[in-house]
């Protein structure tokens, strides 16, 4: 009786595995200012972002750091020729606020750390910056 229910786990974590791997999205992306990903600073520079739908990772090419931070489905109007990285600014500081796709009115909103929400207290609404993505 094990040995059936054993492989039926193992069958559904191999389909599991195909079908995050089908949806992630690897994206790259020059950024010219340090930025906060969840609670972790992040330097400027080249990064490839992944998208798995429920969670993004952001790994600075040159150092190799990453940071995997969870997201929400988000929706805009509308679609962007090309895929954005959409930072909320307060001040000199910057945070990853959303990730959308070219082509695409849905995209994904990363939670707000706890930094952020105490600098959006103090300064009100954010600047929104937008830095292009581009396919890898």
């Amino acid at each position: 009786m094990k040995r059936p229910v054993m492989q039926l786990g193992l069958a559904a974590a191999i389909m599991l595995c195909w079908s995050v791997q089908a949806q992630t999205i690897n994206l790259r992306a020059q950024v010219p200012f340090p930025f906060h990903a969840g609670a972790t600073l992040m330097p400027a520079g080249e990064y490839e972002v992944r998208d798995t739908g429920g969670a993004v990772v952001v790994r600075d090419e040159s150092s190799g750091q990453a940071v995997m931070a969870l997201t929400n489905e988000d929706f805009r109007g509308d679609r962007p020729k090309t895929g954005v990285l959409e930072f909320n600014r307060y001040g000199g500081t910057y945070f990853l606020a959303r990730i959308w796709t070219a082509n695409s009115g849905q995209g994904r909103a990363l939670l707000q750390s706890r930094r952020e929400r105490q600098l959006a207290r103090e300064f009100g609404l954010p600047q929104k910056i937008g830095i292009a993505l581009e396919r890898r």
